[in-house]
């Protein structure tokens, strides 16, 4: 028993370094976005909007949940392989794992994070030729990490829509971390949309 109590501290004193070593720092996403990433007024006729809407869509990654053109209402679905491209977790470093980055990519690499998303768009006619569209996603990220200690898997989720922002504790904060991360909305998606349709 002495032997492997023995073995069990040698152990101890041979891990405790390990983890003292590892570091991480953690920087919340900045503030960002004005009222051209989810509206815009275009000089083109409501049926010319609606056509180049429905043209770019069925063409992308976007699934189209449901489209009423008399309405001007587009429901759309999406999800992420590059997370980072439409969410801002912040900058994150840590030294183990190694990783440097937006939080968000270092969540999905190493804590199974995934994004689901829902857009709906709104195609208003102002004049017969002038045409407003309006974009407004909501998002939903989480993640997963299974406590080493008890092997109890913990979800951590953030949701927020377009324009805003969702600060959320963490139940596996880093040593030397804050308890919350923020995550917000890069808007690219919302962008590729109305920059579609605005084209020339």
């Amino acid at each position: 028993m002495k032997r492997k109590l023995l073995q069990a501290g040698i152990l101890g004193i041979a891990i405790a370094p390990v983890l003292a070593c590892a570091t991480a720092q953690y920087q919340p996403p900045a503030a960002s976005g004005s009222a051209e990433d989810s509206q815009r007024e275009i000089d083109l006729s409501y049926d010319e909007v609606w056509e180049r809407l429905v043209q770019f869509t069925a063409g992308t990654y976007f699934g189209i949940d449901n489209f009423e053109k008399e309405s001007g209402l587009m429901t759309l679905s999406f999800g992420a392989e590059d997370p980072g491209r439409f969410v801002d977790g912040g900058r994150w470093k840590s030294t183990a794992p190694a990783f440097e980055g937006n939080y968000v990519d270092y969540l999905a690499r190493y804590q199974n994070g995934q994004l689901t998303g829902r857009m709906n768009i709104v195609v208003t006619e102002l004049a017969s030729n002038r045409t407003r569209v309006r974009v407004n996603a909501r998002y939903v990220f989480s993640s997963v990490v299974v406590d080493p200690y008890t092997s109890q898997r913990i979800t951590n989720s953030w949701s927020f829509n377009t324009g805003t922002a969702d600060t959320a504790s963490v139940a596996n904060a880093a040593m030397g971390t804050p308890p919350t991360r923020t995550l917000r909305p890069t808007h690219a998606a919302e962008r590729e949309i109305l920059d579609a349709i605005d084209s020339p």
